[in-house]
C-alpha cells in the first residue's frame, strides 16, 4: 500500500469522488447531455498525457480512432443543435474528464502489486470518506427518502434500488473498469469506456421506453467504429514495436 499511495489516492480523490461530484455539480450549469460529452473527453486527455510523457506520439490510426469516436459521443449526446455554456459547467465537467481520465490512468497500473478487488475497495473508501466530508459541508446536497422508484412499469423498494446501485453501477462497475485497464490498457480501455452512452441508450430504452434518434444511432454506429480503429492503431503499433526487438535464443 505504502507503494500504491499515490495511485489510491487519485483513483479514489479524483477517479471516483472527484469525478461523481464534479459531473453533478456541473449539471447544475449545463445540460448533462453536454457534461456527459465534456467529461467523455477524459480518454483523449489520457492520450494526450501518455504522449507527452512518453514523448512518443499515438500512431495516426489512434488518432483517427479518438476523433472518430469523439464525433459519435457528440453525436450520441445530442448537443449539436447548440447550447448555452455556463463557465462553472464546463469547468466542472473538464474536471470529471480528467477524472475520467485518471480512472483509466490508475485502473491500467498494476506494478505496486495490489490485486483489483482490493485497490477498488480501498480506492472507493477513500471517496466515500471524501464525498462524506463533501456532504458534511453542504458541498453535496444529499437526502433519504422512503419513496418507492419505479422502473419499466414495476415499482421497486428504495432497499432493492440502493442495492442495485452500489452492487451493480458502483462496485461491479468500477471492478470490472479496473481489470479491463490491467488486461487492455490505459489507452483501449479508455476508449473501450467509450460504449457506456451505448448503453445509457439501452437501458433508457428498455426501462425508460425513451427511444433514440437517427442522430444518436449514428452516433452510436461512430463509437463503435472509433473504438475498433483506436483498438487496431495500438495492436499494429505492438506489432511493429515487437518486430523491432531483438531475438534472443
Amino acid at each position: 500500500m505504502r507503494r500504491a499511495w499515490l495511485q489510491l489516492l487519485l483513483f479514489g480523490a479524483l477517479a471516483v469522488a472527484g469525478c461523481q461530484l464534479a459531473f453533478f455539480l456541473a449539471v447544475q450549469f449545463i445540460a448533462p447531455s453536454l457534461a456527459l460529452l465534456i467529461e467523455f473527453t477524459g480518454p483523449v486527455m489520457l492520450m494526450l498525457w501518455i504522449w507527452a510523457r512518453s514523448r512518443r506520439a499515438p500512431s495516426r490510426l489512434t488518432m483517427l480512432g479518438a476523433a472518430i469516436a469523439v464525433l459519435g459521443v457528440v453525436a450520441v449526446s445530442g448537443v449539436i443543435a447548440g447550447v448555452t455554456l455556463h463557465p462553472l459547467g464546463v469547468l466542472f465537467a473538464l474536471v470529471a474528464a480528467a477524472g475520467n481520465a485518471a480512472y483509466y490512468a490508475t485502473g491500467a497500473t498494476s506494478d505496486h502489486g495490489i490485486p483489483t478487488l482490493p485497490f477498488v475497495g480501498l480506492g472507493l473508501v477513500l471517496a466515500t470518506v471524501m464525498l462524506a466530508v463533501a456532504i458534511g459541508a453542504g458541498v453535496l446536497p444529499f437526502t433519504i427518502t422512503a419513496n418507492p422508484t419505479e422502473l419499466a412499469g414495476v415499482e421497486l423498494s428504495p432497499w432493492t434500488v440502493v442495492t442495485a446501485m452500489v452492487l451493480i453501477s458502483t462496485v461491479l462497475a468500477y471492478l470490472l473498469g479496473v481489470a479491463a485497464s490491467r488486461r487492455l490498457g490505459a489507452t483501449v480501455s479508455s476508449f473501450t469506456g467509450y460504449s457506456e452512452p451505448l448503453f445509457g441508450i439501452f437501458w433508457t430504452i428498455v426501462l425508460l421506453s425513451i427511444v433514440p434518434t437517427g442522430l444518436q444511432w449514428a452516433g452510436a454506429a461512430l463509437i463503435i467504429i472509433g473504438v475498433v480503429v483506436v483498438k487496431v492503431g495500438e495492436l499494429r503499433r505492438y506489432t511493429s514495436h515487437s518486430a523491432l526487438l531483438p531475438l534472443h535464443k
